[in-house]
C-alpha cells in the first residue's frame, strides 16, 4: 500500500503465520543535480593554462550528462565545457588571481544551473602527470615558493615507493615505474622544511600480462 501524502510504501504479508508488516520511505527525487570541479593538483592557481575535471551526479545519485559555459566575474565567457563520460568531463582554464569563475550548467532535462568554481589562490604549486613508459611529472609554482625546498613523493599501499628532491629552476622529473606497486599511487608535492602536502594526483598502474609471462605497465 503506498501512501502519497506521506511518501511512503506499506508493505503487509498477511499470513496467520507469518505476519509481516514494514513502513519504506521513498526517497522524494528530484530533477536537481550538483556539480563538482576538480582543479589538476588540487587548486586553482595563476600559473597560466590548467586542467579542471569536474562530476555531475543527480539528486538520484545517478550521473547526469552536461554542457556549458565557464564565465568570469563580469559575466565574459572564458571557455566551454561539456560531460564525455557518466557526468564526467574536463576544460583548460587560465585562472587569474583576483577573479571568480563561475560555470553556467545545462543538464540534457533543460535545468539550468550557476555553479561558482574554487577560488584561485595566491600561492601554491600544481602537479601534472602523464605516464610514457616513465612517469613524467611537471611541477609549476607560484614565485614565493622555493622549489628547493619540495620534493615528490609517490606512495601506494601506504608505503613511500620513491621521493625525490627538487633542485634550483628544475621543475620536471622523470621516474621509473618499474618498482612501482600495481594499483592507485599518489603522488604529492611536499615542502620538505613546512612538512605539508602542496599538490597531488592520483594515478593507476595497471600490469598488462602478455602470453610471455612478461609484464607491462601503463
Amino acid at each position: 500500500q503506498q501512501d502519497m501524502a506521506s511518501n511512503s510504501l506499506t508493505v503487509t504479508i498477511d499470513d496467520p503465520n507469518m505476519p509481516y508488516e514494514k513502513q519504506f520511505i521513498i526517497p522524494a527525487f528530484s530533477q536537481d543535480y550538483s556539480v563538482d570541479f576538480f582543479p589538476e593538483g588540487g587548486h586553482l592557481l595563476p600559473l597560466g593554462m590548467q586542467t579542471v575535471a569536474f562530476k555531475a551526479i543527480g539528486t538520484n545519485g545517478l550521473s547526469v550528462e552536461v554542457n556549458g559555459q565557464i564565465v568570469d566575474g563580469e559575466g565574459t565567457p572564458v571557455t566551454t565545457f561539456n560531460t564525455i563520460h557518466k557526468g564526467m568531463g574536463r576544460f583548460s582554464l587560465t585562472p587569474q588571481y583576483g577573479q571568480r569563475y563561475y560555470a553556467e550548467v545545462t543538464a540534457q532535462n533543460g535545468t539550468i544551473r550557476k555553479v561558482e568554481l574554487p577560488e584561485v589562490e595566491r600561492s601554491g604549486c600544481s602537479l601534472t602527470v602523464a605516464n610514457w613508459r616513465r612517469l613524467l611529472c611537471y611541477m609549476s609554482a607560484t614565485p614565493d615558493l622555493d622549489p628547493e625546498r619540495l620534493a615528490i613523493m609517490i606512495l601506494c599501499r601506504g608505503k613511500i615507493l620513491a621521493s625525490e628532491e627538487f633542485r634550483k629552476n628544475e621543475w620536471f622529473k622523470e621516474i621509473d615505474t618499474d618498482y612501482l606497486l600495481p594499483g592507485i599511487c599518489h603522488i604529492l608535492v611536499v615542502d620538505r622544511v613546512a612538512k605539508i602536502p602542496l599538490a597531488e594526483r592520483l594515478f593507476f598502474i595497471c600490469l598488462l600480462y602478455t602470453s610471455d609471462a612478461a609484464d607491462d605497465r601503463i
